[in-house]
């Protein structure tokens, strides 16, 4: 039964806001890395570099802005070999990051996110 729609007989429908769940929160980006982040982005853009590659740097940065220190390459470091995904994705906080580093000059380890073959799966063949 739709809550919106009253049936004859039932109770007048729940207003929206009601039924609506609040919002997660998230974490506060200190303005200072917000700040950094959109230099950077400014600068990659002077580049050349494509509005939609510069999106996805920007939600790369936020994100481990909301976990760790932009400015310590140690923690960054581990906050990206810990991040669930695959190797492919974590390569793309690797990257974003290491935009940011070298503009505002900060040494890090790159941590290893090195693409694995995957071997073709075994497929007997039907006599």
């Amino acid at each position: 039964m739709n809550p919106r729609r009253p049936s004859p007989t039932g109770p007048k429908p729940v207003s929206f806001d009601q039924t609506r769940t609040p919002p997660q929160r998230t974490r506060h980006i200190p303005s200072l890395n917000i700040g950094k982040i959109l230099t950077v982005l400014v600068k990659l853009k002077n580049l050349g570099l494509s509005d939609n590659t510069l999106r996805s740097y920007k939600y790369r940065l936020e994100r481990i802005a909301k976990h760790v220190d932009l400015d310590k390459p140690e923690l960054i470091s581990q906050y990206i070999r810990n991040v669930k995904g695959s190797n492919a994705y974590k390569e793309s906080f690797v990257k974003a990051y290491n935009h940011y580093s070298r503009i505002y000059g900060l040494f890090w380890d790159k941590p290893d996110t090195s693409m694995k073959e995957k071997s073709p799966e075994y497929q007997p063949e039907n006599p």
